[in-house]
């Protein structure tokens, strides 16, 4: 018989694991977020980025376009794939969830 995670892993080409991962990670960092007041919004689908954030501050606005990435502390502190050109051309920004829920931004989250 069969098992069954064999299965989902090989689903659609990519890795059951690999998505619950990133899911998790995502749900990390807009937890990290909220708790500093930001509205976070996400889109689960294909995008240019896992999270777009906002913040008001008084008449203004603060946004951050954010792309997640996990980061497998057991394998080294950086062992995830940086911004893609098209990315960095938007003005997205990185935000990294290690392996242990420690969320670190690469941008400054306030101006």
């Amino acid at each position: 018989m069969a098992n069954r995670n064999d299965e989902i892993e090989t689903v659609g080409g990519g890795s059951y694991h690999n998505h619950r991962i990133g899911q998790w990670s995502e749900f990390q960092a807009a937890a990290f977020l909220t708790r500093r007041k930001f509205e976070v919004y996400s889109h689960h689908g294909q995008s240019i980025c896992d999270l777009i954030a906002v913040k008001r501050k008084g008449l203004r606005l603060l946004v951050h376009l954010i792309e997640v990435k996990h980061n497998n502390l057991e394998y080294g502190n950086t062992n995830f794939k940086d911004l893609r050109k098209e990315q960095k051309m938007y003005g997205i920004k990185l935000l990294v969830v290690n392996s242990d829920g420690a969320v670190v931004p690469h941008f400054e989250l306030e101006k």
